[in-house]
């Protein structure tokens, strides 16, 4: 959702696993209040748990001021928050347009070691090196010692540095797993404990 230069101006959208946030950002400020053996570091954990085995997924929208000021809602309460319904659908909507799949990856270099090709990760390294100029143009003398080394190589993962590079066809990175990612409500556990406060909001004018 972000700008060519990686910037936001009117919105600013963020998608993040919740588990990770919050062992990034709780846990430790409630080991240091209550301690580790605590009920509530306790809890903490089981909420953690819960989140990470169901996939839980925070999707925040920051409004930024110059949209606030563009559409007169920067004044709270003085404004029909209906207004931002159709924002808010509009990127409620994204998993509609895409389509969502977790991949395993791997690059050149990762399945030359894993097919045991080579045998060192610094030769696939320099070997990766040779398919990936391949891939920007470069054209090799195939009577080097050294070009044919690597056109051996590459060829057992289906590369070959001789021909011309058909970008259609290779890429830097291999998708050895596709898995859809089905999106669903979320279901609050029995022991889940909703949150009690409710924010001190008042209308000043």
């Amino acid at each position: 959702w972000l700008s060519k230069k990686s910037n936001a101006r009117f919105i600013y959208s963020s998608v993040y696993g919740k588990a990770v946030e919050m062992e990034l950002h709780l846990n430790d400020k409630v080991a240091k209040a209550y301690g580790k053996e605590s009920d509530e570091f306790n809890y903490l954990q089981s909420v953690i748990n819960y989140c990470r085995e169901a996939g839980v997924v925070r999707f925040e929208q920051k409004l930024k001021s110059a949209f606030l000021r563009k559409y007169n809602f920067c004044f709270y309460g003085l404004f029909d928050e209906k207004q931002l319904k159709p924002t808010h659908d509009e990127l409620l909507a994204i998993d509609e347009k895409l389509q969502v799949t977790a991949m395993t990856t791997e690059n050149i270099a990762e399945r030359l070691i894993r097919q045991e090709i080579v045998t060192s990760t610094h030769a696939a390294n320099v070997t990766s090196m040779y398919a990936i100029q391949w891939m920007h143009g470069t054209e090799f003398d195939l009577s080097k010692t050294q070009v044919r080394v690597h056109r051996a190589r590459l060829r057992k993962i289906g590369i070959d540095i001789g021909i011309p590079c058909d970008t259609s066809r290779h890429s830097p990175v291999f998708i050895r797993k596709v898995k859809e990612i089905e999106v669903q409500p979320l279901e609050m556990p029995s022991w889940y404990q909703p949150p009690g406060r409710k924010p001190n909001l008042k209308l000043v004018a």
